[in-house]
C-alpha cells in the first residue's frame, strides 16, 4: 500500500512529538541529581556564554515570556547559582550572572546531559550522525 504525502507527514509529526516527549523526560530524569530542571539548565547555559544578559534578552533567546525567565532566575538565585546585578547607570536594568557555584553546577549538569545524549545517539554510526545533522540543519534553514 502506497503512503500518501498526508500520511507520511502525519507519521513524521507523530514520531517527532513522541521523540521530543521521551527525550525531554529522559533529560529531566537525568538532571535530577544536579538539582536543576532542563529550563534552568538552558538559562545557566545561555548566561555562561552571554554573561550579564537581562531578563528580556534571555527570554528572546529562549523563545519564552520574560515572566518565565523571571520565575526560573528567581529559583536559581535562591539556590545560589545566579546573581542579579543592578546597572550602575539605570537601576531598573538588571543583569544576570552565574555565581561560582552556578558555574560548577552547570558543568556537572552538562556532563550528565552530554552522557545522556551520547547514549541516546549511540545507535547511529558516524555517517548516520552526520546525515542526521545535515537533515536537521536543512529543516532548520527551511523554517527560517
Amino acid at each position: 500500500m502506497k503512503t500518501t504525502e498526508t500520511d507520511w507527514l502525519e507519521q513524521v509529526q507523530k514520531k517527532t512529538i513522541r521523540f521530543k516527549r521521551k527525550y525531554s523526560l529522559l533529560v529531566k530524569e537525568n538532571l535530577e541529581p544536579s538539582g536543576i530542571t532542563p529550563f534552568q539548565l538552558q538559562i545557566l547555559w545561555i548566561l555562561q556564554r552571554n554573561s550579564g544578559m537581562g531578563t528580556t534578552q534571555l527570554a528572546e533567546k529562549l523563545s519564552v515570556k520574560p515572566s518565565a525567565v523571571t520565575m526560573g532566575s528567581n529559583q536559581l538565585c535562591k539556590m545560589g547559582l545566579l546573581n542579579r546585578v543592578h546597572s550602575e547607570t539605570d537601576r531598573r536594568q538588571i543583569r544576570l550572572d552565574l555565581t561560582v557555584q552556578g558555574k560548577k553546577r552547570l558543568e556537572e549538569a552538562m556532563d550528565l546531559h552530554t552522557e545522556l545524549a551520547s547514549e541516546v545517539f549511540s545507535c547511529f554510526s558516524e555517517t548516520e550522525r552526520d546525515t542526521l545533522f545535515q537533515l536537521m540543519d536543512k529543516l532548520e534553514q527551511n523554517i527560517c
